[in-house]
């Protein structure tokens, strides 16, 4: 038995500084909001208990992720307990670098976890079993009878082949069957080692047997014959074509004939006869080759003379037409470059009489507008060069006509915010003398913290002394309060057709209730009804605060507006005056006026046009220089055509140079390749005739000596390539016996070896099955006893009665399940809700916690479950805790406040028995979060 009375943790996961909890009622009940830290005190157990964490370990946690990320720099992260494991006091500290422990008062000392583990569960592995595979076995079942989690949920419930195989390795140790499960992992093991073994023995027999069959396949009638006869013919056949190519014979006469010294002779033999052939293939080619231009070598290199010497008289008439293309060429690019300056001169005054044409088309109606608000008949143009001088840059000019068109049309909406801005001040004065004084907020803010406070006090006393269905009337009687027209009911919600029959029925409901109870319930509505309308005071109080807010920032809004428009009229060098509309038209004329002259200035000053008169008006002064212009234009065109007409002629002689040099290179390329074709045939003549006969003379007697000289040596290679083909043939004969007798002799020990090994397989295999039998056949047995217990926690907690009882599964899956309802038995994994597998869970859990007694961690056990269910799962924690109130302590997480008071209303009058008479349960509530601290409140 292991039992946990104490723990204390210290910056680990959701606690970041130091949280003492005690664990010793039978029954402790740990309260808290989701967040605040009841699943870090399960892991802290399971990290004390087993050295990890599954379900941080599944995710791809390490110990870095165990310490809390607001703990402080000099609070460890540490979990220390203290316990009875067996009868014996054992105190425990685990931190990230080391576990220490403390047995029966003696001091604190290093503990391996092999150590620990085999004291926590010495029969959760067999003897001699290695550390390693221990630890792991024993770890399991720690995890899987201390703690209840949706992996145990998993293999309790699951019927998929990994959750059976965890589920009988968990309920192996409970029933006793422990040693046997481990023997049959190392007979398993010892009978696949020995299967690997004869699968290898069979691979080597079955190659063995294909390549024995495969030479016995190949078998000639040659190879039927006797070996000492097979070799002296290869032999034999390997002198005689020595003999054809003159060599002398490889063999000795005196050692032992052998496969291997006929391969190395035949092989030897082969290579002479392969450079025969090759020397012959190539003399062969030549005579070949020599075929086609024999009759005509002397004449070939009488023409290659000939056309070299023509070669050379084009490459000097090439050279003299290369001189006078150049020639041509130079006097062309100076004719091209005349043509481009008097191109690029007419381009300029081209594109000044269209630029100085579109400013005269668009300067009418500034001028007007100018000459209007001026009151002069005319601007003489050296009036409008002075005014250019004088005026910004086109730039400038252009960015302040857009400033004071923009000023000119933001004027309407900016008389409209003035007239705003007024009516918003008027407003705002009209809120300020209406808002109240702040005493007056002060009492009123006072009065409603005093109903609030007087509220709450009811509201407790109400709760403390009310039943959870007499909370639950009230809770519906405030709801429909404040829904002033509800017809449904918020609970059940019947629809009671108006609000006023819902109100009735919820008043005689509670006409049931005690005289105190009614009374609270009155004051209590009394005091709320009170408090909501203070709350209503006060935020009538806020929304006209709100409301002068508002219309103060819109009225600094409207002013800033106002300010930054009258900041743009003065960065244009204008004051506010009655008719701005008028002046802002004015300034926009001018500037526009400005800006118009300046291209004409600048096009007239740039067109060098030679003395006008600047006291002409400025539009007629700008039409005569267009017409300057025009000439100058005009005269540049008639020269640029005459120098087109030059290049023209010139590039006409290029194209005769170039046509004439074309000819020349094309009969030149035509003659290269005549010349390097008969240069090609020469030379294939003489390297021909060097493969046939280097040190003879051309004639025809000598080619046609030759020729018969290639056709005997045919002959004779013929012959020997047969003869040696015979020898191989005869020695892979006798080489084919020899392999034969090998394999045959091989096979013998290699199938003895495999029976032998097939023999130990089967010895395993029947052992494994036999223990097997044996195990199942004690589980059932064991199961008989153990389903009963379960059967009736189970049947228990159902408010619903539908299955009668729990029983066994098929006699092939010792540990599954059966639900039993009257005649039907069916599978629990398929047929039962989330809650009924829940129940079920939990019932396999308590039944098994009950037999072993100890601490037993539950996180969120009743999540799934209703109400009925929850309150029957009630009364069967509170029966095992009377029957074992000294052998268990079960640690139940909750964030349910009406399930907490369920277990303070069902345990209120529970005791352990005995002289002290200790309560069987202890709320344990924690508050604050991870950010601020952890604390615990009983």
């Amino acid at each position: 038995m292991i039992k946990l009375n104490s723990i204390r943790i210290e910056g680990f996961r959701g606690i970041p500084g130091r949280l003492d909890v005690d664990l010793s009622a039978p029954l402790t009940v740990v309260y808290a909001p989701n967040g605040v830290g009841k699943t870090s005190i399960c892991d802290a157990a399971e990290w004390l208990l087993t050295n990890s964490i599954k379900r941080l370990e599944d995710s791809g946690a390490d110990l870095s992720d165990f310490r809390c990320d607001f703990a402080a720099k000099d609070t460890p992260t540490r979990v220390s307990g203290s316990m009875d494991v067996y009868g014996q006091a054992i105190d425990v500290v685990r931190s990230t670098a080391s576990c220490e422990w403390r047995r029966s008062g003696e001091d604190f000392s290093v503990v391996t976890n092999s150590d620990f583990f085999e004291t926590l569960a010495p029969s959760a592995a067999e003897p001699n079993v290695h550390k390693t595979h221990a630890n792991h076995s024993r770890q399991i079942w720690l995890r899987g009878t201390r703690f209840l989690s949706g992996d145990s949920l998993a293999a309790l419930l699951d019927s998929d082949t990994e959750a059976m195989g965890s589920r009988e390795r968990l309920f192996a140790d409970l029933l006793g069957v422990g040693h046997l499960i481990e023997t049959e992992r190392q007979l398993e093991i010892y009978a696949k080692n020995i299967n690997q073994y004869v699968k290898q023995q069979q691979a080597l027999f079955d190659n063995r047997a294909a390549a024995l069959q495969q030479r016995r396949t190949s078998q000639s009638a040659e190879s039927r014959e006797d070996e000492k006869v097979l070799l002296p013919s290869a032999f034999a056949r390997v002198g005689e074509a020595s003999s054809l190519l003159n060599l002398s014979y490889p063999g000795s006469a005196t050692s032992e004939l052998t496969v291997s010294d006929a391969r190395r002779m035949i092989a030897l033999v082969r290579g002479e006869l392969a450079r025969r052939k090759e020397n012959w293939t190539e003399k062969r080619s030549a005579e070949v080759s020599l075929a086609a231009d024999w009759p005509n070598r002397f004449a070939l290199i009488d023409q290659q003379s000939s056309d070299q010497e023509k070669s050379r008289s084009i490459a000097k008439a090439l050279e003299d037409i290369e001189a006078e293309v150049e020639s041509v060429r130079e006097q062309s690019e100076a004719a091209e470059s005349e043509g481009a300056e008097l191109g690029r001169s007419l381009s300029v005054d081209q594109a000044t009489y269209d630029e100085l044409r579109r400013a005269t088309d668009t300067f009418a109606e500034p001028l007007s507008g100018y000459l209007a608000i001026s009151s002069e008949s005319s601007v003489p143009y050296r009036d409008a060069l002075m005014l250019r001088r004088t005026a910004p840059s086109s730039e400038a000019l252009r960015a302040v006509l857009q400033a004071g068109l923009s000023a000119r049309a933001d004027w309407p909406e900016m008389a409209r915010e003035e007239e705003e801005m007024f009516a918003l001040m008027k407003a705002l004065e009209e809120h300020r003398r209406n808002a109240p004084s702040p005493a007056e907020m002060q009492s009123v803010e006072e009065a409603r913290v005093a109903a609030a406070s007087e509220a709450a006090v009811l509201r407790r006393t109400h709760d403390r002394l009310a039943s959870p269905l007499a909370q639950l009337r009230h809770l519906s009687a405030s709801i429909v309060d404040m829904l002033t027209h509800a017809e449904h009911c918020p609970v059940c919600a019947h629809n009671w057709g108006s609000a006023e029959a819902l109100r009735r029925a919820l008043n005689q409901a509670r006409e049931t209730e005690s005289s105190e109870i009614v009374r609270l319930a009155t004051e209590l509505e009394s005091a709320e009804a009170t408090v909501r309308q203070l709350q209503e005071r006060l935020q009538t109080f806020a929304d006209n605060e709100k409301r002068v807010a508002d219309l103060s920032a819109r009225i600094e809004s409207l002013g800033e507006r106002r300010r930054a428009y009258f900041d743009r009229i003065g960065s244009l060098g204008l004051k506010r005056w009655p008719k701005m509309e008028e002046v802002l038209d004015h300034f926009c004329a001018r500037v526009s006026f400005l800006l118009s002259i300046g291209p004409i200035v600048d096009l007239s000053s740039k067109a060098s046009v030679g003395d006008l008169d600047d006291s002409l008006p400025i539009e007629l002064y700008a039409v005569k220089v267009l017409s300057a212009v025009s000439l100058r234009r005009a005269d540049a065109a008639a020269q640029l055509e005459r120098s087109q007409l030059k290049l023209a002629e010139l590039q006409l002689d290029l194209e005769r140079h170039a046509r004439s040099k074309a000819e020349l290179e094309s009969e030149q390329t035509a003659l290269h390749r005549k010349i390097e074709n008969t240069e090609f045939r020469i030379q294939s003549l003489r390297s021909a005739w060097y493969t046939l006969s280097p040190d003879r003379p051309w004639t025809d007697d000598v080619l046609a000596e030759l020729a018969n000289q290639l056709l005997a040596d045919n002959s004779k290679l013929a012959e020997a390539e047969e003869l040696l083909n015979q020898a191989e043939r005869l020695a892979e004969a006798a080489s084919n016996l020899n392999e034969i007798t090998k394999l045959e002799t091989e096979l013998v020990p290699i199938e003895a070896e495999r029976t032998r090994l097939t023999s130990y397989a089967l010895a395993a295999e029947a052992a494994q099955q036999a223990y097997r039998n044996m195990r199942r056949a004690h589980v059932r047995r064991q199961m008989e006893d153990f389903v009963r217990v379960i059967s009736a926690l189970f049947t228990r907690m159902q408010s619903n009665e539908v299955y009668d009882r729990i029983s066994e599964g098929d006699a092939s899956s010792p540990l599954s399940w059966r639900a039993i309802s009257e005649d039907y038995a069916t599978n629990p994994d398929w047929r039962f809700s989330q809650g009924q597998r829940q129940d079920f869970a939990l019932a396999i859990f308590l039944a098994r916690a009950r037999g072993l007694g100890g601490t037993f961690f539950l996180d969120e056990p009743l999540v799934h479950l209703d109400d009925l269910n929850r309150v029957a799962l009630l009364d069967v924690f509170r029966a095992i805790c009377l029957e074992n109130n000294r052998n268990i302590s079960m640690v139940l997480t909750t964030a349910s406040r009406p399930t907490l008071r369920h277990f303070i209303e069902k345990f209120s009058l529970a005791s352990t028995g005995g002289p002290d008479k200790r309560p069987l349960l202890r709320v344990v509530q924690l508050e604050g979060n991870p950010r601020a601290g952890v604390s615990v409140r009983y």
